[in-house]
């Protein structure tokens, strides 16, 4: 299916007045249309037959405890993407492993970000419930794991479990909202997901750092149980009534293993773990050029190129990523938006810090005070856009205004020196902050928009991977750069008896332990340009958002546009 058979709901009649079924392929009809299906069978319009989707929609009561549980079960994953940061001392003292410090806390991200699109799969095939009560027992089965880890490669394991089912539960909680919420709320339902995002990425370093100094660092893991617990009870109970488009396909075995394309989502998997593997090792502990690095570079390009022949030579319907949403212009040019908000916006997440620590001489406390401007703001403006995309019906305006402010506050942020005062560094985070708030939930309100319910699932893999992948990419990009300019300008400076790959073995500030007092100021400038560096990776990538935008045609949310002709072929592709 080209995209050109792909109804984009910005003009189409909206999947809740149409509702087509067939015993083989539920996704390729529109507008009434019997067509043969290759000994498939025909497709029969069902609107008068079956009860419209819209008598499936939920109000009241049962959607208030659907999306608290649903919220609640996304800040259980959001929290687990930074509440271990403030405890990795305490459990490296426990394990006397310092050399593990790095898996604590990628492992979870690598398996998060490789699983999002086979999760896209998975809701599209099967009853939207239990894919997403799955998910969250695996997040669960591995935050037990490692709250009972007797050793260090077991806690390891656990991590990397938790990602897994970490990888379902935030865009599955998109896919129901979308199936149970009625469109116009929807952005702002979105924008509820990604303030419980921003709130844990405030609570999780204070909350972690508590729990490891008041009880144990094994609490950060059990915590997540008795939450977890409730959500599902909850869900488990308000979720049995849902509309036939969340109710998966029946299918024979053969069938269903054909549709999951289990060869497109190993290379898939294993290209994302060999990449960001090669990325979190080269340039820091490795050599870009070392054996090991350029052997898992050159892996990853051969089974990307794989899982690309993969998704051409297949049906859509059996791909991971459909050619037809992959030339649509709006989940290209909105995937492409997600991956330079999400790279920026978290190589300032993770340096900001550093400036505020190294540079500012802030204890860990005080330096995540200093930086709450980021945080809050950011989940400020996610929350004001929900609302003004809910109330407009538009959202384009605000991703045009993201990709525009975003650059404008990277720039300055550049510009933070050792003298910089904080009405500087506040200010320049609240202009970046808001402009990333702004556009951080656009591309799932895109994915809602562009496509036909069922394909929303898939959808929201897609651009939940991009803003994930983004950041897992383009932080050890900016790493490798704030190292090499850091030995760069350490080595300028003349330091007598300093070997400047020396700083990179020590902590962030235990350099001052070991160098003389005069010297110390010296060093602190060698940091902060190696900051500025990484900065401009981020003020890159915020300039390069703009090209979103400038691809991606305006969609209204308000139900009067759902009535209009469908569009021609031409213009919903890329």
């Amino acid at each position: 299916m080209t995209s050109s058979e792909a109804p984009a709901l910005g003009n189409a009649p909206h999947v809740d007045d149409e509702l087509f079924i067939n015993d083989v392929n539920l996704r390729d009809a529109r507008d009434g249309q019997r067509k043969d299906n290759g000994g498939g069978g025909e497709r029969l319009r069902l609107q008068e037959e079956l009860p419209s989707e819209n008598e499936f929609r939920t109000t009241g009561l049962r959607l208030f405890l659907i999306l608290s549980s649903l919220l609640v079960s996304v800040f259980c994953q959001a929290l687990d993407d930074t509440i271990i940061a403030t405890a990795i001392p305490p459990i490296t003292d426990h394990f006397r492993r310092l050399s593990h410090v790095g898996w604590y806390g990628s492992v979870y991200l690598l398996t998060n970000c490789a699983f999002q699109l086979f999760y896209g799969k998975l809701y599209k095939i099967f009853p939207l419930r239990w894919v997403f009560m799955s998910a969250l027992f695996i997040f669960e089965l591995g935050s037990l794991v490692a709250a009972i880890a007797p050793k260090s490669e077991t806690l390891i394991t656990g991590r990397a479990v938790a990602g897994i089912g970490a990888a379902g539960i935030t865009s599955g909680a998109m896919t129901i909202m979308a199936h149970t919420a009625p469109v116009r709320w929807r952005p702002t339902f979105t924008s509820m997901i990604g303030a419980v995002y921003g709130v844990a990425s405030v609570v999780g370093p204070l909350l972690g750092g508590v729990l490891a100094e008041k009880a144990s660092w094994r609490w950060i893991f059990y915590l997540n149980l008795p939450l977890g617990g409730a959500s599902a009870f909850i869900l488990s109970l308000s979720l049995k009534r849902l509309p036939p488009s969340a109710a998966g396909q029946i299918l024979p075995v053969a069938m269903t293993i054909k549709r999951l394309d289990l060869v497109g989502t190993f290379t898939f998997i294993a290209s994302i773990a060999c990449l960001l593997t090669a990325l979190q090792y080269g340039g820091t502990t490795t050599p870009w050029s070392s054996g090991l690095v350029v052997a898992l570079l050159t892996i990853f390009a051969i089974l990307l190129a794989t899982f690309i022949l993969a998704q051409i030579l297949q049906k859509d319907e059996n791909a991971t990523i459909p050619t037809h949403i992959a030339k649509n212009r709006n989940m290209a040019f909105g995937a492409l938006f997600a991956i330079c908000q999400g790279g920026a916006f978290n190589i300032f997440i993770f340096y900001l810090p550093l400036y505020f620590q190294v540079i500012k001489g802030a204890n860990p406390i005080r330096s995540g005070i200093n930086y709450l401007p980021l945080i809050l703001v950011n989940t400020i403006g996610i929350i004001i856009s929900g609302l003004l995309t809910t109330k407009l019906g538009y959202y384009m305006p605000w991703i045009w205004f993201s990709s525009m402010t975003m650059p404008i506050g990277a720039g300055l942020l550049t510009t933070l020196t050792v003298d910089s005062n904080p009405s500087q560094w506040v200010g320049y985070q609240l202009i970046f902050a808001i402009g990333s708030g702004f556009g951080l939930q656009q591309p799932f309100v895109t994915a809602q928009t562009s496509l036909p319910l069922e394909e929303v699932s898939t959808g929201m893999a897609i651009m939940l991977f991009s803003q994930l992948g983004g950041g897992a990419i383009f932080v050890p990009v900016a790493q490798s750069v704030f190292l090499s300019e850091l030995v760069t300008s350490v080595g300028r400076a003349g330091i007598p008896g300093l070997d400047p790959h020396q700083l990179i073995a020590l902590g962030a500030t235990q350099f001052k332990q070991i160098i003389p007092p005069a010297d110390i100021p010296r060093v602190v400038l060698a940091y902060n340009s190696g900051l500025q560096q990484a900065y401009k990776v981020a003020l890159i990538l915020a300039c390069m958002s703009i090209i979103g935008p400038l691809g991606m045609k305006w969609v209204s949310l308000k139900p009067a546009a759902h009535k209009k002709a469908p569009i021609t072929a031409n213009e919903d592709k890329v």
